[in-house]
């Protein structure tokens, strides 16, 4: 029962190449070492939701955990960006989140990536506002254009997503704000191929794929 006691049975061998997230009781994001196993649990209540195991994906933004800042372009007011806000911390306890507040629309923060393909892929960005506060946005693609509207952000982190399939490389846009002076944090966006998100995969400079998760019995005990 991997929900209840977050442990492998010793009949168990599990391997992974690579490090891999999670979401903690607690509903923060944590990191775990290549090979070492994750025991997941939903965001909002912390309840246990056992062993997670996943397929290969990789993030196709190539600067996730810097957003707003190396390797994005910004269109509008460079005041309007705080990269690296200490208002909040971001899903994983750090400070790394951005803070926008567009004081003008239209206003965007993108990357222009050349590996998007043209197969179903998802994006997903983690954004919250101040207490009290709410606040509208988009996901987008540019050239040509793809869309996605309707997305409401809360003063509490959420994970948004976006399923579609691109038409070619493009500017890519996690989120386009639609609430003018607004103030928006985000963190960790992803782009992936696959009809569903996978766990966060930071960034620093170029694509990084998680490994597969592979948990086995075998031998006599099988």
């Amino acid at each position: 029962n991997f929900a209840a006691t977050k442990t492998l049975d010793r009949r168990i061998t599990f391997t992974r190449d690579s490090f891999a997230t999670f979401t903690d009781e607690n509903g923060l994001v944590k990191y775990a070492s290549n090979n070492v196993p994750r025991f997941d649990h939903d965001p909002e209540t912390g309840e246990s939701l056992g062993l997670l195991i996943e397929e290969s994906r990789t993030n196709k933004f190539t600067y996730s955990t810097t957003i707003g800042g190396t390797g994005w372009t910004q269109q509008g007011t460079a005041a309007d960006y705080t990269t690296n806000t200490t208002e909040v911390a971001a899903p994983d306890g750090t400070f790394t989140a951005l803070k926008w507040q567009p004081s003008a629309l239209p206003q965007y923060l993108y990357q222009n990536l050349s590996n998007i393909g043209t197969t179903q892929s998802t994006m997903s960005v983690w954004v919250r506002c101040p207490s009290g506060q709410t606040g509208a946005f988009n996901m987008n693609l540019y050239s040509p254009t793809q869309s996605q509207s309707g997305f409401t952000a809360t003063d509490q982190w959420q994970r948004f997503t976006w399923t579609f399939t691109p038409q070619s490389q493009a500017n890519v846009y996690p989120i386009v704000p639609t609430t003018q002076s607004r103030v928006y944090y985000i963190w960790a966006p992803q782009l992936e191929q696959g009809a569903f998100a996978t766990s966060y995969i930071p960034t620093s400079g170029s694509t990084v794929t998680r490994a597969q998760d592979t948990p086995l019995i075998t031998g006599t005990n099988f």
